[in-house]
């Protein structure tokens, strides 16, 4: 998690640079930005650790000059697959 305040006159969709370390397959991440003041904003998306590599970038909408939290998780669930 971190804060960001995007001064005035700054690109309001910046990119953010997420790093993963020790997954062995594609898992699901999720990333919200809730600024305070103004509407949150939540994408999600699978990452594929292991072709796109363990760095990948996200644009996040962030409000100018208002403090945002950004927030990323990821769910690494092993799952059954009946063959």
């Amino acid at each position: 998690m971190a804060f960001v305040t995007i001064p005035p006159g700054s690109t309001t969709n910046p990119v953010v640079t997420l790093q993963a370390t020790n997954f062995t397959q594609a898992f699901q991440t999720w990333v919200d930005a809730t600024p305070e003041s103004g509407p949150s904003w939540r994408t999600n998306f699978i990452w594929q650790y292991l072709t796109s590599g363990s760095i990948t970038n996200v644009i996040v909408p962030v409000p100018t000059n208002s403090p945002t939290r950004v927030t990323v998780w990821g769910d690494y669930s092993f799952r059954y697959n009946e063959h």
